[in-house]
């Protein structure tokens, strides 16, 4: 049985039919709440559990007995509006509803989390300047500001704002850093173009242009990516998480070329 350190009580308890009980059986219930697992279960048997809550056995015993009785009035109907029933993990009882009540509670301080973590980070973002192309990654909230989130199917480029439109703060524009927008220019599959940038600064691809542009070229004839059409085009971001411009170009086509290896993208044939 793991313990579940504390138990949480609302206040509808004082409202529930349980207070039409004698005292002896509401303080048996709270008792059980008190020392439930996390799965609201109270394992043990009647002897030990009646010691454990300092009640007379044939006391605990009655007071059990109540609680495993139907309750028409009952706030919850499950199990027939019994408080407590044997449980199935061993020789016991377990509370009924008890996860449930749990967890009520437990979205309702995750929902009051959440608001005052997102009060903070609002207040945050507004307090720093955002500078172009280092911290397009950690600005997250950068989409739900402006409402530009892109789909998994744009393929166009989007303008730059105006320069002289006045923000509470600086935000990066798509495409800010030159070196993305020739890779975004030469590759072929153009789709999800803020992913593919992210991807670009997370690897530091700027400093691989070179190479990547020519590897673009050579795989441009690749038999993987002139097949079906280009079916089988890496996604951009995908292209450049995977480093692939460090990879050995595939043969070309045979219908335009009989080596078996590129050995310099740029040839014409």
């Amino acid at each position: 049985m793991i313990p579940s350190m504390y138990a949480k009580l609302f206040s509808r308890i004082a409202q529930s039919s349980l207070m039409e009980e004698d005292v002896e059986v509401r303080y048996c219930f709270m008792m059980l709440l008190a020392i439930a697992d996390s799965t609201g279960d109270v394992i043990g048997t009647d002897i030990a559990l009646a010691r454990t809550v300092n009640l007379p056995l044939d006391t605990f015993r009655r007071c059990v007995a109540e609680l495993m009785e139907s309750d028409k009035d009952s706030n919850s109907q499950v199990f027939e509006g019994r408080r407590i029933v044997l449980s199935e993990n061993g020789r016991g009882y377990r509370v009924v509803n008890y996860i449930t009540y749990r967890q009520i509670k437990t979205n309702d301080e995750k929902r009051a989390y959440m608001r005052e973590y997102m009060q903070r980070r609002r207040k945050g973002l507004k307090d720093n300047d955002v500078t172009p192309c280092k911290t397009l990654l950690t600005d997250v909230t950068h989409a739900e500001s402006e409402g530009e989130a892109e789909s998994e199917e744009d393929t166009t480029l989007p303008p730059s704002p105006p320069q002289a439109a006045k923000r509470t703060r600086k935000v990066v524009p798509r495409l800010e850093c030159p070196a993305f927008r020739e890779f975004w220019t030469a590759y072929p599959k153009k789709i999800a173009i803020a992913n593919a940038e992210a991807a670009w600064l997370k690897n530091g691809c700027a400093q691989f242009l070179p190479k990547i542009l020519t590897t673009i070229r050579a795989f441009k004839t690749s038999d993987q990516w002139t097949k079906d059409g280009g079916r089988f085009i890496p996604n951009p971001a995908t292209w450049l998480n995977q480093r692939r411009w460090e990879d050995e170009i595939s043969p070309v086509n045979s219908r335009f070329m009989t080596a078996t290896t590129v050995t310099d993208p740029d040839e014409k044939f």
